[in-house]
């Protein structure tokens, strides 16, 4: 038999044995490739709109991307859900507001039911849409989502004080089958620290259109620890800068000095120098603010002109009487009118009392000099009056029909002169005139007008409420000249940079209220200089009282050396030996006589 012959044999034989696996095969591991090509068509070329779009598929309906793709538009959740309250972290005693957002991929409305898990350690402040709370949850029943429109619902929470720190708080939503969730770290309690204390004073109450000013700002650290603070300065449009103290960076009328450094119970002064615009209108009112951390201070000063034109002012005096006896006391009402709309300061105002007439007091700190009474630095309001009254006394030695004239003069060539006969009967006009410290507000005495270096001068104020009505928050402010000034004791308020300060909680009509304290002039106050002080006082229930009513300005005048009084030792030493010598003459005029 041949090769092949013997090959064909051989495959014959295998034939029966190849078709029994064929068949096995084909039964327990079916052909699934064939099978695949054959009866699996894809959606997206099955040529139905299977999503009911209106749209065949592919390619015209762009919601399948090839043949093979099988997803259809409108496939995936129906509601899309979020949740989010805006913050990473919160401080305790914060709020939250928390939003649950909704949005359908369908085309037409969806209604769902909604919830809001609370997290713990928050109290529930309000929800939106009435959300009824149940327990821990907030729900909403039938809650409409539109297509192509995102429905907000929100909860407003706020943290407990007792939330441990660095709590994280775990909120969660849940609509339909959707659920989102949010955290949000409790950040550490911050220790709140104690503010600073700052004070703004440019040392005037008034000042003139072109004048500089040089406001002092004194950041005090009374009860804080050792820290670092950034000080901010805003310049009023009134105010023109010229300068200021260290290292500071200006940015248009803001001035800010940055991480300054200031120890426990430290004061640290700052300075800024500016100069008032020229064109400034009187009365206007400058104000300069100052704030570090929570701190804040103010300083205000008034603008006002200084020259008074001839017809500015005029001043009448009257006692109120016709006539009066020996003994009599008589109380001179000197009526300052102030005719323009122009505020007055800074005026002098003397009254020489008649020949026989004595001094017994006088209001608003006049100054007896021994012949006349003298008041210095009066102002007036602006088309307003300002009233002074002194007392004096009819002497014994006053003849009867004597003129008693009291005469009056205001800054220069403003006079008035009122004129009481001497009798033996007391003659009263139809308005007598009032009583010293009768319409007194505020008041201010010194037991002195000048000085020596080094010496003391004793200072009283009186307040009285000489309205209808009570008033409260009284607050009495007194500027000291701290340059040659020392306060020793007295009634001294609370010191506030250079005022003293007094807080009068009510004062009821009728009340009164005094204090007095001693300051020492200092060793090195140069000859002539006036230690000017000012005191005011301002409060509920004052707001239509006169300025020149509720401040009042007083000066005394500084002197190396004081005038002699008496006569001098030579002249003194001339009399007395002059009078020994006559004593032998005078004894034997007396023998001859005898």
């Amino acid at each position: 038999m041949s090769k092949t012959a013997r090959r064909t044999q051989y495959f014959v034989s295998l034939m029966p044995i190849a078709i029994c696996a064929v068949f096995v095969a084909g039964t327990v591991f079916p052909l699934q490739i064939g099978v695949s090509n054959a009866l699996v068509i894809p959606e997206c070329n099955d040529g139905i709109d299977n999503d009911d779009n209106g749209t065949a598929d592919f390619p015209e309906d762009l919601g399948c991307s090839s043949y093979d793709d099988n997803r259809e538009v409108g496939e995936g959740p129906d509601l899309f859900l979020t949740l989010s309250d805006g913050m990473d972290d919160v401080e305790v005693g914060e709020s939250l507001t928390y939003t649950i957002s909704m949005r359908t991929g369908l085309d037409v409305p969806y209604t769902t039911d909604v919830r809001f898990f609370l997290p713990s350690y928050v109290n529930l402040m309000s929800s939106s849409e009435n959300g009824r709370r149940n327990g821990n949850i907030v729900m909403w029943e039938d809650v409409v989502v539109y297509p192509g429109f995102v429905k907000t619902l929100n909860v407003s929470v706020e943290l407990m004080n007792t939330i441990p720190d660095e709590e994280l708080l775990f909120a969660e939503a849940a609509a339909s089958d959707q659920r989102a969730t949010d955290t949000t770290m409790v950040l550490e309690k911050d220790v709140m620290r104690v503010p600073f204390e700052i004070f703004v004073d440019d040392g005037k109450v008034y000042a003139e259109p072109g004048e500089v000013n040089a406001y002092k700002i004194s950041v005090k650290n009374a009860f804080g620890d050792d820290r670092t603070f950034t000080l901010h300065a805003q310049i009023p449009i009134t105010l023109e800068f010229l300068n200021a103290s260290g290292m500071y960076k200006r940015t248009n009328r803001s001035i800010e000095w940055e991480d300054e450094y200031i120890a426990a119970g430290e004061t640290v002064v700052y300075e800024i120098v500016c100069a008032v615009e020229r064109d400034m209108p009187e009365f206007t009112t400058i104000t300069l603010n100052a704030s570090a951390e929570a701190a804040y201070g103010s300083d205000s000063t008034t603008i006002i002109y200084e020259k008074v034109p001839p017809a500015g002012l005029s001043v009448t005096v009257n006692d109120g009487h016709i006539a009066a006896k020996v003994g009599d006391e008589l109380t001179y009402e000197i009526v300052i009118h102030n005719n323009q709309s122009k505020f007055i300061s800074s005026i002098d105002v003397v009254n020489a009392l008649p020949i026989y007439s004595e001094f017994v007091a006088a209001s608003d700190g006049g100054t007896w000099t021994g012949k006349e009474v003298y008041w210095k630095g009066i102002s007036v309001s602006p088309n307003g009056k300002r009233v002074l009254y002194v007392t004096g006394r009819v002497r014994s030695d006053a003849p009867l029909g004597a003129a008693l004239r009291n005469g009056v003069r205001v800054a220069s060539g403003h006079e008035a002169v009122d004129v009481t006969e001497v009798s033996d009967v007391t003659v009263s006009q139809n308005a007598p005139a009032k009583p010293v410290k009768s319409n007194v507000l505020l008041r201010k005495v010194a037991d002195r007008s000048e000085i020596r270096p080094g010496d003391t001068v004793s200072y009283s104020i009186y307040l009285r409420n000489t309205l209808d009505h009570a008033i409260s928050n009284v607050v009495v402010e007194d500027r000291i000249d701290q340059a040659y000034t020392e306060i020793l004791d007295g009634d001294v308020g609370q010191m506030v940079g250079d005022r003293i300060v007094w807080n009068i909680p009510v004062m009821e009509p009728g009340a009164s209220w005094d204090v007095s304290y001693t300051v020492r002039i200092s060793p090195n106050a140069p000859h002539g200089i006036g230690i000017a002080n000012v005191v005011s006082v301002s409060g509920d229930g004052l707001e239509n009282i006169a300025l020149t009513e509720r401040v009042h300005t007083s000066q005394i005048g500084v002197m190396t050396y004081l005038p002699n009084s008496g006569a001098p030792l030579d002249v003194m030493m001339s009399g007395v030996l002059m009078l020994l010598a006559g004593i032998p003459t005078i004894w034997t005029r007396r023998r001859l006589l005898v």
